[in-house]
């Protein structure tokens, strides 16, 4: 994941092809010397970037080292808008838009991933209805994270309620950040998923597209 072993072994991660770059680590380093950023096959990866205090806080934050309680739950609901048009725009059946307007409308806060500068997938803290937009669709390709998971621990501890939609393993992310604890203000929504393309290849399609 880094640049040596030394490095491998403060993030406490033996495989680093089990990381996802939920930006975790970075968001809970203390120094800010944690960065994700492009490797070679155009994945986001952790990476130290300045003078590390060795605290270990990434290793206890990540995914990959915690894992979390299963619930159970005996009822299932499939549900989808009766809104046509924003079932036609959404890839959800039109749920995440009707989840994310409610949120809002209480004056809470929705973060999910749009694409920023062109067509690179990002998170984004979202708090108007206008910007409902830039939520609608799949991406096909993997969002960076950055350290957006503060703003989010910040909005919680703020009292506000918050939708968090990414895949499993952002959730999964978020949560290992929050410690695991039970926020009573915090909707997770896992999108369901089979894994994320780099965003390197995805610059590498539009490259073959436009030619």
């Amino acid at each position: 994941v880094n640049r040596d072993m030394k490095d491998m072994e403060l993030f406490k991660i033996n495989k680093k092809s089990l990381c996802t770059s939920c930006g975790a680590c970075a968001s809970v380093c203390p120094v800010n010397c944690i960065e994700l950023k492009l490797n070679d096959e155009g994945f986001y990866m952790p990476e130290i970037i300045g003078k590390c205090e060795r605290c270990q806080r990434c290793g206890s934050v990540c995914p990959i080292n915690n894992r979390l309680s299963q619930i159970n739950r005996e009822e299932h609901y499939i549900a989808s808008s009766k809104n046509k048009l924003e079932k036609m725009k959404s890839s959800s059946g039109g749920v995440i838009p009707a989840m994310v307007k409610k949120v809002i409308t209480d004056n809470g806060v929705v973060y999910g991933c749009a694409f920023v500068g062109g067509f690179r997938a990002t998170h984004i803290r979202v708090n108007s209805l206008e910007d409902i937009n830039l939520l609608h669709g799949s991406k096909y390709t993997q969002s960076y994270m950055g350290t957006i998971l503060k703003r989010v621990k910040k909005d919680l501890d703020d009292g506000l309620e918050v939708l968090f939609i990414g895949t499993p393993c952002q959730v999964h992310g978020l949560k290992c950040y929050l410690n695991n604890r039970e926020y009573e203000n915090l909707i997770s929504c896992d999108l369901l998923c089979h894994g994320v393309p780099s965003y390197g290849l995805f610059t590498k399609y539009i490259e073959y597209h436009e030619k």
